[in-house]
């Protein structure tokens, strides 16, 4: 599946102040669906965690296996994340979701018991291959249970086994030929576009970058992890009732900066290195808002810049 667009058609509108969005709507704990009776009737039935169906609630007591679930207008993969207990990461491993933002109403997800990565063995491979491949101990893989291995050196091609706490990282991508150029006339240079960038937290993106608004707004139920957007250190951290609220600054190592507001809680303080990937704050609703989402901030030699030119 390619990296997912929640579709955002039912989002009404945009707000026209800064940092103003549509909240997303709350998940309901409970989904049903209607099945035919006998008699031609149909009736309500609610949908539960099986393994290998179609699953709309959170599954009581800890899961075995892996569960298939489709996604509905009011999810995030945040949110999916959050009802069954994993993180965001392990979702969109589990998927290949290239960022948080693309998914789509109805498409069905394959939601691991625990955090690791979902690996389909190919050809060739063996526990020790996938195991060096995800960063975790062979026994990691053999020992877990709902793997059922029961001959670990032999394992079937198509095999869908859990790698728990396994980290998932793509293979380097292949060269590409380079055609040979024909004889003409050397084109003016053109700026190069700076990459290197990770998306700062999961959600619903619910504002763009414009003349009255210096980010992107992406929303997301309070206390959802924001993740540093690239490595730096952290130079500005400041706690208001208006504006930007609990916002946070970090200078990165590219010379670029990112800012980060309406954050519930910090899990950094100034002064503090901090790398790509890792968890900085909180999502919250703090300063001026209606609702729970970061405003996200990019500045390149001191202009501000819109965040999704650079953005995975």
């Amino acid at each position: 599946m390619a990296y997912a667009a929640m579709d955002i058609s039912y989002i009404a509108s945009f707000a026209k102040d800064q940092d103003q969005y549509l909240e997303s709507p709350p998940i309901p704990a409970t989904t049903t669906r209607s099945e035919s009776t006998p008699n031609g009737e149909t009736s309500q039935a609610s949908q539960t965690a099986v393994a290998d169906e179609l699953v709309l609630d959170k599954p009581d007591g800890p899961r075995q296996s892996v569960v298939t679930y489709e996604i509905a207008p009011s999810d995030t993969v945040a949110s999916i994340a959050q009802r069954y207990g994993i993180s965001p990461q392990t979702v969109i491993w589990a998927n290949q979701i290239g960022n948080g933002y693309l998914i789509s109403v109805g498409e069905k997800l394959s939601i691991p018991p625990v955090d690791g990565v979902l690996h389909t063995v190919a050809n060739g491979d063996t526990l020790d291959s996938i195991a060096k491949r995800y960063g975790v101990d062979v026994a990691a893989i053999a020992n877990y249970e709902p793997n059922q291995l029961a001959n670990p050196d032999a394992l079937a091609v198509g095999l869908k086994i859990v790698v728990p706490g396994g980290v998932y990282k793509p293979p380097p991508a292949e060269p590409k030929a380079q055609p040979t150029p024909e004889p003409k006339a050397t084109p003016a240079p053109q700026p190069k576009e700076e990459k290197g960038f990770a998306w700062p937290t999961y959600g619903m993106l619910t504002q763009y970058f414009g003349a009255y608004h210096a980010g992107i707004d992406i929303a997301a139920p309070i206390g959802t992890p924001i993740y540093a957007a690239a490595s730096g250190r952290v130079v500005k951290m400041l706690k208001l009732d208006w504006s930007y609220g609990w916002y946070l600054v970090i200078d990165n190592d590219n010379g670029s900066q990112c800012l980060y507001a309406h954050c519930s809680q910090f899990a950094v303080s100034v002064g503090d290195r901090v790398e790509q990937g890792q968890v900085i704050a909180y999502i919250g609703n703090t300063g001026r808002t209606t609702g729970p989402h970061l405003h996200f901030e990019l500045s390149l030699n001191g202009q501000v810049v819109n965040p999704l030119n650079y953005l995975p």
